[in-house]
């Protein structure tokens, strides 16, 4: 339909040394001169019409029927930017903030819908971290940076034919000015770079209003997929001196942009460093991430990126080992997906405060747990000393777990930091003994800190339903950013008579954890068990309005509330 004839070949491998060999087909596409089309692909994220703060992930997919050149990311050039940094781009007057990086296995979705029409369908997925708060300041007075107003983001792929797409365009409104937590990014290694060696590793790092990054770095972890691997040497100026500067001393690019933040005007420099040693990891594709605390509390993982490590090999090898090879395929699913279900608890907990509680991970009807992540995050498991093997579950098959995530087969911990690219949802299982732990982590896009998420129902009793004096007050309730479960940590049902004064009748608190399918159904099989019920009586006759109020797990109060007025007889 493109142009192209197919051609099958046999090609035959011999080794006479172990006296076998093997036969593999190979599949020629010959492409007509002219024939060929331009990228197709979507813009994922972030969300059309978001308010943001902070680093969000700009991310989707892309192929071609030869193959994408390069991903790349623009905002719309505003009267306050230098005319040299505006180009005009498919007749749109934009900026260049960056490229975004193909990531193999990012995108099983998209290998299973076009592996059979598309090369290199398996690393479609293509992702990169921005940093909001680098983005103009659109108030009064403008500034190069902040973060702050209303901007459009352009993202086009172009193929090695020179085709160029518009893969789609975002609107976004950015609200650094009440932003909450620490922000900054990672500047070496260079996302999606090659390292060996000692790998020295450079960012900064800032937080906003009165709160204040500890200086001795004390509260700034190195987080290698997953797992933290020390702490910053912090409060430096850009040249990377390890003598830190008095305080206002520093005049940097960070300082000169950021003069009022704290750390700027009573410590000294936003910048940190560290040096990793790259030889104690495994070769291939790992991710990187600081996760910053304040002296408030508010944590926040920074510079979230891909890198690949290659240790002990020549520059010709080097030189032939593809960037971004097919994930390796470990079998069949039902090998493993056939077994029975552990029975073992799962703790977990997600987030860069490496001081927050554990949570108990409760399976649903079909024995799989949940959690939900944002982009960039971090996610955190303890299975059990039995927990010694895990894998991710790709179109049947069992592939290795996700680069920027780590199994230690010791303890049955399990770490995963997700780099740009990475969106939806992922299933993964662990194998315990000779039982499974399945799981589905739920990426989802990053969006400023907001309340007001809890959604919820009374289902029982109707409005203006005639009740006898006892009944049964029931619905359901859920926090759309918890990371695991409904997030309702109680109801609380009370009675107020309308047709009388009286006092409000305290009815009880409800019983949690009912299956709710169509709730899940509607917002996520995280949400299954978002039910709640109550039977209720001591209530004379009358008219009442009854109120169920949401308590959330993750602010610690009741947010929310759902009123129906009812008659009691």
């Amino acid at each position: 339909a493109r142009g192209w004839s197919n051609r099958a070949d046999t090609l035959t491998i011999a080794s006479p040394a172990a006296g076998s060999s093997a036969q593999v087909t190979l599949l020629l596409s010959t492409f007509v001169s002219g024939s060929t089309g331009g990228p197709i692909g979507v813009l994922d994220t972030p969300v059309d019409g978001s308010t943001v703060s902070g680093a969000i992930g700009v991310t989707g997919w892309a192929l071609d029927d030869i193959g994408v050149a390069n991903i790349r990311v623009y905002r719309n050039c505003l009267s306050i930017d230098s005319p040299a940094t505006c180009q005009i781009v498919n007749g749109n007057n934009v900026v260049y903030l960056g490229d975004g990086p193909f990531v193999a296995g990012a995108r099983p979705d998209v290998e299973a819908a076009y592996a059979a029409t598309y090369p290199l369908a398996y690393r479609g997925g293509w992702g990169v971290q921005v940093l909001t708060n680098m983005l103009p300041y659109i108030s009064t007075p403008p500034a190069p940076a902040g973060g702050q107003g209303t901007m459009t983001l352009y993202v086009y792929a172009t193929d090695v034919e020179g085709h160029q797409v518009l893969l789609g365009q975002r609107t976004i409104m950015a609200d650094n000015d009440h932003a909450m937590r620490p922000f900054g990014t990672i500047d070496t290694p260079v996302a999606g770079g090659t390292v060996s060696g000692p790998m020295v590793n450079f960012g900064w790092a800032l937080t906003p209003g009165p709160a204040l990054i500890p200086t001795n770095g004390s509260t700034m972890q190195v987080v290698l997929d997953g797992v933290v691997v020390g702490t910053v040497d912090y409060n430096q100026c850009r040249a990377g001196s390890t003598s830190h500067p008095l305080a206002g001393q520093c005049h940097d690019d960070i300082a000169t942009l950021f003069p009022a933040a704290r750390n700027i005007k009573e410590a000294s420099g936003a910048i940190g460093v560290i040096t990793v040693d790259t030889t104690s990891l495994a070769n291939g594709l790992h991710t990187l991430a600081w996760g910053v605390t304040d002296d408030h509390s508010s944590a926040e993982g920074l510079g979230s990126r891909f890198f690949n490590v290659l240790n002990g090999a020549s520059s010709l090898t080097a030189a032939l080992v593809p960037a971004d090879p097919p994930e390796s395929v470990l079998g069949k699913a039902e090998a493993i997906v056939s077994r029975p279900m552990s029975h073992e608890a799962v703790w977990g907990r997600t987030g860069f405060d490496m001081n927050a509680r554990w949570d108990v991970l409760t399976p649903d009807d079909a024995g799989v747990r949940h959690a939900q992540l944002t982009e960039f995050g971090r996610l955190e498991l303890w299975m059990g000393h039995g927990t010694t093997t895990g894998y991710l579950l790709a179109n049947d098959t069992l592939r290795p777990l996700p680069p920027g995530s780590r199994l230690d087969s010791v303890t049955g911990s399990f770490t995963w930091a997700p780099g740009p690219g990475y969106i939806g949802a992922y299933d993964l299982v662990f194998q315990e003994g000779e039982s499974q732990i399945p799981f589905r982590v739920t990426l989802v896009p990053k969006v400023a800190d907001i309340t007001g998420r809890l959604r919820g129902a009374v289902d029982l009793p109707v409005a203006s339903a005639v009740v006898s004096r006892g009944f049964t007050v029931a619905g359901w309730a859920l926090d759309l950013d918890v990371w695991q479960g409904a997030g309702i940590g109680a109801v609380h049902v009370w009675a107020e008579r309308r047709d009388a004064p009286a006092a409000p009748v305290f009815l009880g608190a409800a019983e949690l954890g009912g299956s709710r399918p169509d709730v899940a159904a509607a917002f996520g099989a995280q949400f299954d068990r978002a039910g709640w019920t109550l039977t209720a009586s001591g209530l004379t006759p009358g008219v009442y309005d009854v109120t169920a109020y949401f308590w959330s797990t993750r602010t610690g109060r009741f947010e929310d509330a759902r009123t129906v007025t009812i008659a009691v007889r």
